[in-house]
């Protein structure tokens, strides 16, 4: 399979990851879509400027404007907003926690496997609706500004460590994290693979800068920025994607760079559970190395 990154060079993929970008999702909900599915909601009539918000105010603006279309005012339509997003949330999260010592796999060992049931999943559930939810408040803003039409995101993920969760998307998607000139974690161990320098034809690598770096390594490079990785687990959700198999390493990359002692990542369009411990020089997915 070749694929085509950001820079327009055409990259060689493992076969394992063949299916990445064409992936359906388990047909496990009415809809079809993967959990936690970030919500498609139909928008009718006007769309209207975001309101002002608070720091802690947080909406969608498909709910927004429908309220707004129904004919409430501005600060009626916002808190009617926040209400829906919240009862979602509240929805979507039930059962959920932060992750506990138990699901911190013993040294040299796998991971338990994760499921639809797994505490810390159902916790990045709403962290996933309220990231993409404030995605699309800002999306509306720079529509307003600047008049480009947004570009829907095809993957959202979730990270926790302790208590701290952080949401990231794909490149094209996102509003941060997007610096073309700054490195990202990943960079150094990039720059030293003689092969992958040869194939992005001296250009920079997927993974390499924050604009072409994947939903997954900028939830890393969250968390070390914060420097809360040193030591530390990981437990992250993609949502909509699989990981591809290309970028395995660039992820072990990051999490090497960022002194993580695991990661645990969960697909929810797969149902696979894949992980990384230190001294690994990529993620690896379960059934690969059953014990």
């Amino acid at each position: 399979m070749v694929l085509i990154d950001w820079t327009g060079n055409r990259m060689h993929c493992h076969r394992n990851c063949k299916d990445t970008y064409r992936s359906t999702a388990r047909n496990r909900d009415p809809d079809g879509l993967p959990a936690p599915a970030v919500p498609t909601k139909e928008q009718k009539g006007q769309s209207y400027p975001p309101p002002p918000l608070n720091p802690d105010d947080h909406i969608d603006m498909a709910d927004y404007n429908a309220h707004r279309n129904a004919r409430l005012d501005t600060s009626a339509a916002l808190e009617a907003a926040k209400t829906d997003l919240k009862e979602l949330i509240a929805r979507e999260t039930q059962g959920g926690a932060p992750p506990t010592a138990a699901d911190r796999p013993a040294k040299g060992q796998v991971p338990r496997p994760v499921t639809d049931t797994t505490p810390w999943y159902r916790l990045l559930r709403g962290t996933i609706i309220q990231g993409y939810a404030d995605w699309t408040v800002e999306t509306r803003r720079l529509q307003i500004q600047t008049g480009k039409q947004p570009t829907h995101p095809e993957v959202t993920a979730a990270g926790i460590i302790g208590s701290t969760t952080e949401f990231s998307m794909n490149q094209t998607s996102r509003h941060d994290y997007n610096d073309p000139d700054q490195d990202s974690l990943a960079a150094e161990a990039i720059r030293n693979d003689a092969k992958r320098v040869r194939e992005a034809g001296n250009q920079p690598s997927a993974n390499e800068k924050m604009a072409n770096a994947h939903a997954e390594v900028i939830i890393i490079q969250k968390f070390a920025d914060a420097g809360r990785t040193e030591g530390e687990h990981l437990y992250m959700v993609v949502n909509g994607r699989d990981v591809c198999g290309y970028w395995e390493k660039d992820i072990a990359r990051a999490t090497t760079a960022a002194k993580l002692e695991g990661l645990v990542i969960y697909e929810t369009a797969t149902g696979h559970t894949k992980y990384w411990r230190k001294g690994m020089r990529a993620i690896m997915r379960m059934r690969d190395n059953a014990q």
